[in-house]
């Protein structure tokens, strides 16, 4: 299924009582991942405040109205960020060299994920559980997507275009590829952020913070 498929598919797992034992289910197992089915936390609130207790208390075990966290060991050890001064200008530094292939804010970076320029709007934790577990509540816009050709080439990418007659997708650096139908063995979705998890990885609280007060600035 394409992005705009699977958020109509979610509707109907979410919205329908008969379905959401099968839902819950599979959000346990880990068969399914919230974002793939636009599952937002707007739209998981459906289940906390359904009127069936057990259905409520599933969900509760799964998400709560803070919202989805499934790195939490790694938030925590990157949570020191949040407390101490970072410096704008090393953390632009970072963000060309780690965000700038996928994102852009303001006229730098490649525009593949989510548009950076208001996100200064948000709060510093936010950011922080955001960058350490961006698989949490990931739109399904931006889920990654695996084509396999008749030629035997896999391309990863987001889905950014679908018609009858062909897919474009984006990937990292804003290569645009666009395959014909007929060309197309499957499409298959991930399930998860074509932004990485452990993107963190090598680096201190002191950078993360230089990172965070760069993304914070006013525009």
């Amino acid at each position: 299924m394409g992005p705009e498929v699977r958020t109509h598919a979610g509707d109907i797992l979410l919205y329908r009582a008969e379905n959401h034992d099968l839902l819950l289910t599979a959000l346990e197992k880990k068969e399914v991942a919230p974002g793939e089915l636009n599952f937002h936390l707007e739209r998981l609130r459906t289940l906390l405040f359904w009127s069936d207790e057990k259905i409520q208390r599933r969900a509760q075990a799964l998400f709560n109205d803070a919202g989805i966290v499934t790195r939490k060991e790694a938030i925590e050890n990157m949570r020191p960020a949040l407390t101490l001064k970072g410096d704008p200008q090393k953390g632009r530094d970072v963000y060309r060299e780690l965000c700038a292939k996928c994102h852009q804010l303001g006229a730098e970076g490649e525009n593949v994920g989510p548009n950076l320029t208001d996100i200064f709007r948000k709060s510093a934790e936010s950011l922080l559980q955001e960058i350490v577990d961006p698989n949490a509540a990931v739109e399904t816009k931006y889920l990654s997507h695996v084509v396999r050709t008749t030629d035997g080439e896999f391309i990863t990418g987001i889905v950014v275009n679908e018609t009858d007659a062909e897919v474009a997708l984006s990937a990292e650096g804003g290569v645009r590829k666009t395959v014909r139908r007929d060309k197309i063995v499957e499409l298959s979705a991930t399930g998860i952020s074509l932004m990485p998890e452990q993107l963190e990885e090598g680096m201190t609280p002191q950078t993360m913070a230089n990172l965070l007060a760069f993304l914070m600035q006013p525009r």
